[in-house]
């Protein structure tokens, strides 16, 4: 079964059926669930919300290719970029506005209206700047759509809804109105090139928390925090997002060259990011906590939808009810997946790597990259990695700590090909590696020694 967006709830009841338990308890503090348990071999240190890593944080890059090898023991990186990029040059000197004194800035009135239209009078290559501190209520979306060369400097300003946006007027720019308020996200880019978005806080209005059934709601969830829709060269900077009813972040329509990086967020009624097309993204640096579905979402939402050269790395992240990663969806163009220095402080009532291509024999999903991380695996009847249709993976060097009781087996496959496994800590699992039926597969010196196959790579 494809599960879609808006249909999770069966998904569930579907995962629920396969024998995983979801606890009806709340995890009030994600980061010190299960504190005291000691791996056998540790890579991050956590105090409060920030970590260390003992090998340095992997560093991102959207403009060079990546090398591809498969052959190789040990191998580090399976995954290369077939798309070109050229790096668009700036048309010089930004002009420099900032926001109009008659804006009410202290959320006692819904201004999207009259900050729409300030933003929508100053001309492209600008830095738009907002009051210090400030507070805005924000009822409808600020939309940004066909602009090029902005930066939206939010100088520590707040922009809060305190409604679910019915009483507001659609954007034109969404089409059918039917989709509102459903599809009120609260920042949006739209057929725009080299937008930042940067140093500003967003709360939107679900009220629950916890991640119970409630906090979900199919009507809402698209409300996301920031939405990248068909454009390019955008970058997410130093942004603090809470109590969304949709993702986070939401990336879709073949967008491209997009960077989430130090982020802060809190509490959403669906994802943490989501990817459903798109091409050179970088998510990096990030903290994530109290994500109602999975923490990151690579779902192509049609067959020839494509997800792309996409980095996953350097994030802290709390506690999910989902996977803490999943690809599903029909296409099999996902490809040049990285996602390596992550550190998981609480962990997801699923399992932490989910994959699963509905049609390998069109084509596998991959490569992929999962390296250098450090994972908890909860209450789940997955293996804590599984694989089914996927290409080209490497997984090494990651510590994962496995909680669940009966332990699951670390990595899962079937309907894959050219599986590396190698220098991993899976203690607390019943078995390293169940291949199925994967073709060049290989698994060597992964802790519990004991049940390592030392099959070479």
């Amino acid at each position: 079964m494809i599960v879609e967006r808006g249909k999770r709830q069966s998904l569930l009841v579907l995962v629920i059926g396969l024998g995983v338990l979801v606890p009806l308890f709340v995890v009030s503090d994600a980061g010190t669930a299960f504190a005291g348990k000691t791996p056998h071999r540790s890579t991050t240190t956590t105090t409060g919300s920030s970590s260390s890593t003992t090998k340095p944080p992997k560093s991102s890059t959207t403009t060079a290719p990546k090398s591809t090898t498969t052959t190789a023991p040990k191998t580090t990186s399976t995954s290369t970029s077939t798309t070109a990029s050229t790096i668009p040059v700036s048309p010089g000197d930004p002009t420099q506005s900032h926001v109009p004194d008659t804006i009410t800035n202290d959320c006692s009135a819904d201004v999207t209206s009259q900050l729409l239209a300030w933003m929508n009078s100053v001309p492209d290559n600008a830095v738009l700047t907002f009051d210090a501190g400030a507070c805005y209520e924000i009822e409808g979306v600020l939309m940004v759509s066909r602009r090029n060369w902005l930066t939206f400097d939010g100088n520590g300003a707040t922009f809060e809804a305190k409604t679910d946006g019915a009483s507001s007027p659609p954007p034109a720019e969404l089409g059918d109105a039917s989709s509102w308020p459903r599809r009120r996200a609260h920042w949006f880019v739209l057929n725009s090139t080299n937008i930042t978005i940067t140093n500003l806080t967003v709360i939107g209005n679900d009220p629950y928390t916890g991640m119970g059934d409630a906090q979900y709601n199919p009507s809402y969830e698209k409300q996301s925090g920031v939405v990248v829709n068909a454009s390019s060269y955008v970058t997410l900077t130093d942004l603090t997002i809470s109590k969304v009813w949709g993702d986070f972040v939401s990336i879709e329509k073949d967008a491209s060259h997009v960077t989430v990086r130090n982020g802060h967020f809190t509490t959403s009624g669906r994802q943490g990011i989501a990817i459903t097309s798109g091409t050179h993204i970088v998510i990096d640096g990030n903290a994530m906590d109290d994500v109602r579905w999975g923490m990151f979402d690579l779902e192509p939402n049609g067959d020839s939808a494509v997800i792309d050269d996409v980095q996953i790395i350097n994030n802290v992240t709390g506690t999910s009810r989902w996977f803490w990663f999943a690809s599903i969806g029909p296409s099999v163009h996902v490809s040049n997946i990285d996602i390596e220095y992550n550190h998981m402080t609480g962990y997801s009532y699923v399992t932490a790597i989910y994959v699963n291509n509905k049609t390998p024999t069109a084509g596998l999903r991959g490569p992929w990259t999962i390296a250098h991380n450090d994972m908890k695996v909860g209450w789940t009847t997955y293996g804590g990695f599984e694989f089914h249709g996927a290409g080209q993976l490497s997984i090494h060097d990651n510590v994962v700590h496995i909680l669940a009781m009966p332990h699951p087996i670390a990595v899962k496959a079937t309907d894959s090909d050219h599986l590396q496994v190698h220098d991993n800590d899976f203690t607390g699992t019943s078995r390293i590696i169940d291949p199925g039926n994967t073709t060049n597969w290989c698994e060597i010196n992964d802790i519990p020694a004991d049940l390592s196959q030392n099959v070479p790579c």
